[in-house]
């Protein structure tokens, strides 16, 4: 996790002074499960070793997420970054604690297929708020272009659509998919 990390530290050194797309796929807490002594000496006590390794996996994300964050701002271009976090399914049943959610990965119930997703985005998104409509991963697509400010061919089309309105409240209610 922390090589990933790197990298997307050293992409964003190199990038700065230019409009720059950065997709950093943190691995973790996925197979192999495997973390170094610093996060695994942050969770002692009793617990099974496959928690123990995924938690301390998580914190090596949180960790490297703060740092990128810090990177952005240390260089000025915090405020003109749109930023999303998000994962791909829900946590593994009996690994994780998924409450109040049913079930976690690789079940059809929330518990599995229900994910965080955080976007900072100044001047479109107000700091601790919250949307509690239902989005779909292809809405990000969609919303990166926005930000970018790509506009479609009239005869192009996306299956998601921009979040734009919905996180600056202008939307109430989401489209059927």
């Amino acid at each position: 996790v922390d090589v990933q990390t790197d990298a997307g530290l050293a992409f964003i050194r190199r990038n700065k002074s230019q409009p720059f797309f950065l997709y950093l796929a943190y691995y973790a807490p996925h197979v192999p499960l495997e973390a170094t002594d610093k996060y695994l000496d942050r969770f002692p006590g009793k617990r099974p070793e496959r928690r123990r390794t995924g938690l301390a996996m998580i914190n090596a994300v949180d960790e490297g997420v703060g740092r990128i964050m810090k990177l952005l701002r240390e260089e000025g271009i915090a405020d003109n970054t749109l930023v999303m976090f998000t994962s791909d399914n829900g946590g593994w049943s009996g690994a994780t604690d998924n409450h109040p959610l049913r079930s976690g990965k690789g079940d059809v119930f929330e518990g599995g297929i229900r994910v965080p997703l955080i976007i900072r985005w100044p001047g479109v998104t107000q700091p601790d708020s919250t949307v509690n409509d239902p989005v779909i991963s292809m809405d990000l697509t969609a919303t990166v272009l926005d930000a970018a400010g790509v506009k479609l061919a009239e005869k192009e089309t996306l299956d998601g659509r921009t979040l734009r309105p919905l996180l600056q409240g202008q939307e109430t209610k989401r489209r059927s998919l």
